[in-house]
């Protein structure tokens, strides 16, 4: 994770941050297991991640594949997944300190070329990184983050 700022208060900008997030019938231990349990619609793998104490372990994980959905939509679900997170008052009140809303661009380096951005893969998405970047900017409005992600307006 690149940051700038005081690392003892961006440590809540890491997606592994234990934080219970709620996502399509399910609870996860984190930010990061729902991004991964977004990726699929495979109940059996999400209930797989959701009890996985290190979520990690799935950054390469082919079984995402099976049933992946759409790019499109893992944009929207990662994107109500990290509003959620970043609503939580007690994390809400250390976005604010913890980054330059002008300036700091959160980089989440990752295995995943999807969630993450990958050494091995120079096109990476990072969609964490991206959102939590958009979130720390423009608040919780989903409709001003996806404006920004579909169409690449400032």
């Amino acid at each position: 994770m690149i940051i700038t700022k005081d690392t003892a208060v961006t440590e809540i900008l890491n997606p592994k941050y234990p934080c219970d997030i709620n996502f399509a019938g399910g609870t996860y231990p984190s930010a990061l297991h729902a991004c991964y349990a977004a990726m699929t619609n495979n109940l059996n793998m999400r209930s797989l991640i959701a009890m996985t104490p290190d979520a990690d372990q799935f950054a390469t994980d082919t079984r995402l594949i099976d049933e992946r959905v759409s790019i499109e939509e893992l944009w929207d679900r990662v994107v109500d997944i990290q509003i959620q997170k970043f609503s939580r008052l007690d994390i809400a009140a250390k976005l604010d300190v913890a980054l330059d809303k002008e300036n700091d661009i959160v980089v989440y380096e990752s295995l995943n070329p999807v969630l993450g951005k990958s050494k091995d893969y120079p096109s990476s998405l990072d969609m964490i990184g991206v959102t939590t970047t958009l979130i720390a900017r423009y608040g919780h409005s989903k409709q001003a983050i996806m404006k920004r992600i579909t169409f690449g307006g400032k």
